[in-house]
């Protein structure tokens, strides 16, 4: 599957979903800006765009195919996009001095091929960045813990408010965590969500408007109503047993799904992988997990910056965004048959009639049964980026 960034504000937040095994590197950087919150009317803050900030987000996941580094510039709010840095010198070294070079296979892409001898619990390994202009960027050291089992996966049905999402009633995923005392005290879970989606409508003939060319369908087999698409869920989630009398934790909340989101129409289902992290990789995502989540919003907390683990070896005072980490992971997966209450379309569909002297401005023209026609992604499912196949999953 082709690399997907997704850009916030002045921030990248990196997904790479090229394997089932690929860790997605979720960077999320805040907004430097100053808030005045003392004003009782209405605040239009005036955001200050910083140059351009190098970026350097990388983790060595164990269990993974290949390891990614990304390095990119920051951008402006108002024209937020990944900033890629090519021509980096991207190497990643372990505890006992061995090294490993990354390739740029994309523009600001590194990966490179560990072997799995290299990846045992408690090795250490840190990355090494050497830009164009020379300057030469390290992290710190960071161990790979093992990760406990997901211990269960399940959801709830529950009533949600909050700034962005108004429902009545919803799904809130959660899992238990339950691991051995002497293992790590922090994870992070990354989620992926795969659904099913419906074109409204069935497929009776398609018509290309430049050559007259009409090709006829069985809307009984219609092979382009049911698709099915998978995506990295972008929000972060985090939790430690630190203060706690053992190592265990019931009811860690996760993604919530409102009635109203047409993912859960039909077939819905979240893989869930659950990261060990050390103490440093800990505090920087659970930060970032508090500052990017929808109840933090621009006017509800102060922004501020995260400190990564990376600088400029020769000028400790440039600041520098991103964070090194390394991981191992374990997942586990659950199913939702839906609809939870209606089925809500991903798109505004209307059926029109077709006017041959004022013909539609897409092509090809696609008819209903009844005669009419639509936008075409109204009839072929495959146009909202979905697949055809089925998941195995599935049942």
């Amino acid at each position: 599957m082709e690399q997907k960034y997704y850009t916030m504000n002045r921030a990248v937040l990196q997904i790479s979903d090229k394997s089932n095994t690929r860790v997605y590197a979720a960077l999320f950087v805040l907004i430097i800006a100053f808030i005045a919150t003392a004003c009782i009317e209405e605040y239009d803050p005036k955001i200050i765009t910083e140059t351009e900030l190098l970026v350097i987000d990388g983790c060595i996941i164990k269990g993974d195919s290949l390891q990614f580094v990304y390095v990119s510039r920051s951008t402006s709010i108002d024209n937020s996009y990944f900033n890629a840095v090519s021509g980096c010198v991207v190497w990643a070294t372990n505890g006992q001095g061995v090294e490993f070079t990354f390739e740029e296979k994309d523009d600001g892409e590194y990966s490179a091929v560990i072997p799995d001898a290299y990846l045992a619990y408690g090795s250490q390994f840190k990355i090494t960045v050497i830009i164009p202009n020379g300057n030469e960027y390290e992290s710190d050291y960071e161990t790979i813990y093992e990760s406990s089992a997901i211990d269960s996966l399940y959801y709830e049905i529950e009533s949600y408010q909050s700034s962005s999402v108004s429902s009545n009633i919803g799904l809130q995923f959660y899992c238990d965590l339950k691991a051995d005392e002497t293992a790590t005290l922090n994870y992070m879970w990354l989620l992926e969500e795969t659904w099913e989606t419906h074109s409204p409508f069935l497929i009776a003939k398609i018509l290309d408007q430049e050559t007259n060319e009409v090709t006829y369908f069985d809307p009984a087999t219609d092979s382009l109503q049911v698709c099915y698409d998978t995506d990295p869920v972008s929000e972060i989630y985090t939790a430690s047993t630190e203060n706690l009398t053992s190592n265990e934790k019931k009811k860690i909340p996760l993604r919530y799904m409102a009635d109203t989101n047409y993912k859960i129409n039909y077939n819905y289902s979240i893989l869930a992988k659950q990261y060990a992290l050390s103490d440093a990789a800990y505090d920087y995502w659970s930060q970032l997990q508090v500052l990017s989540s929808e109840s933090s919003g621009m006017y509800e907390t102060q922004p501020s910056n995260v400190t990564g683990n990376i600088c400029n070896i020769n000028n400790p005072d440039e600041e520098v965004l991103g964070y090194f980490y390394a991981a191992s992971y374990s997942e586990k997966r659950l199913n939702f048959k839906g609809p939870l209450t209606d089925y809500n379309s991903a798109h505004t569909c209307s059926l029109i009639a077709y006017d041959v002297d004022n013909p539609p401005g897409y092509e090809p023209v696609y008819f209903s049964t009844t005669g009419q026609i639509a936008d075409p992604v109204c009839f072929n499912c495959t146009l909202m980026d979905g697949t055809l196949t089925k998941p195995d999953f599935f049942e």
